[in-house]
């Protein structure tokens, strides 16, 4: 059976039915299952059974959280998948870097322990509204365990996009990123077209180094390098103003915001733990960038080249090409982590 791909309508009703629970609204006494198990199928013992209802569990939540979720939907998805399926006193656990579940099978007195390690982050709404339109149709009991897993595995098994522009979309969108970047700044055609070409060579490095198993804040700092490069190779012919923009468009391009915000996020909700994780990652990738930058232009001193402090601006500047530059700033971010277009066109 297929996995539709829309995405259901904010907030989604198996969140909205996991959060009394997950937010201590509910007494413990209720910490029952949810109902008996779906089908009884030919499974070999209920032991089996339950190990299969766990692993798809872990499965889901591992892959919201890396997706880009935050840690109250991924305890959230496990607990609604384990609860639909027939365990009992579910506890769900996430951080950033593990998911656990502790739960019992249904007649089973001895509890089920089990965890995956989290090896890999990345931005993909597209794959995480397809996880939630699956969450919400195991939660409306509409797929066996069978389905459940056969959907899981279309979603997440599925074999990388192939061709030409899928192995350039995230340094071109990268590059306009940084392109809409360097004109909010007040930079003008070639402010944008260096800023663009800075973070196209930015995301080539670092995928590059990514593929090959170096660690992220080397890779930040190499990727933050060509932007300093371009702004010193320009500053002899540009604008003040324009050098400065190139280099805070290489920036821009690189920083972490949709992990700021998930910090934020998870704070809120009281995942102190992973909200910590998620922050430290963020400001470990601006030391690096940072780090790549200065190191670039503390360089380009030693041998003549200066990078002028931008001048003030005033709220008129903003108007104009900056208006449009943020327009396509925000449209290459939501389109590099791979938001449906219906949510931003």
């Amino acid at each position: 059976m297929a996995v539709r791909n829309d995405i259901p309508a904010s907030p989604a009703p198996w969140l909205t039915q996991a959060l009394p629970r997950l937010r201590g609204l509910e007494p413990t006494r209720s910490y029952g299952y949810a109902g008996e198990p779906l089908h009884d199928d030919g499974r070999g013992g209920m032991e089996a059974y339950a190990a299969r209802v766990a692993d798809l569990a872990m499965r889901i939540g591992e892959a919201l959280l890396s997706y880009g979720a935050s840690a109250e939907e991924a305890v959230a998805g496990m607990l609604v998948t384990a609860e639909t399926y027939g365990l009992s006193h579910c506890e769900p656990s996430v951080t950033l870097a593990q998911v656990s579940l502790s739960a019992h099978a249904p007649g089973e007195l001895t509890p089920l322990h089990a965890s995956r390690v989290i090896r890999k982050h990345a931005t993909d709404f597209r794959t995480l509204g397809r996880l939630h339109t699956l969450v919400a149709r195991i939660s409306e009991r509409e797929l066996s365990l069978e389905e459940a897993q056969a959907g899981a595995n279309r979603i997440l098994d599925a074999p990388p996009a192939r061709g030409r522009w899928a192995r350039w979309r995230v340094p071109v969108q990268t590059g306009l990123v940084a392109a809409g970047g360097g004109t909010v700044f007040g930079g003008g055609l070639l402010t944008a077209l260096c800023s663009f070409v800075a973070g196209l060579l930015g995301a080539l490095l670092s995928g590059w180094l990514g593929r090959n198993g170096v660690p992220a804040f080397y890779r930040f700092a190499v990727a933050s390098m060509p932007a300093a490069v371009m702004a010193l190779a320009v500053s002899r012919i540009a604008p003040a103003h324009a050098v400065q923009a190139i280099v805070v468009a290489g920036v821009l391009g690189l920083l972490p915001t949709v992990t700021f915000v998930s910090a934020v996020q998870d704070a809120l909700t009281g995942h102190y733990l992973t909200a910590l994780g998620r922050l430290f990652d963020a400001l470990l990738v601006f030391a690096a960038v940072v780090t790549g930058v200065v190191a670039v232009l503390g360089v380009g001193h030693l041998v003549g080249f200066t990078v002028p402090i931008v001048p003030s601006t005033t709220r008129a500047e903003y108007l104009g090409a900056p208006a449009l530059g943020a327009v396509v700033f925000a449209v290459a971010v939501a389109a590099r982590a791979r938001t449906p277009r219906r949510d931003w066109l």
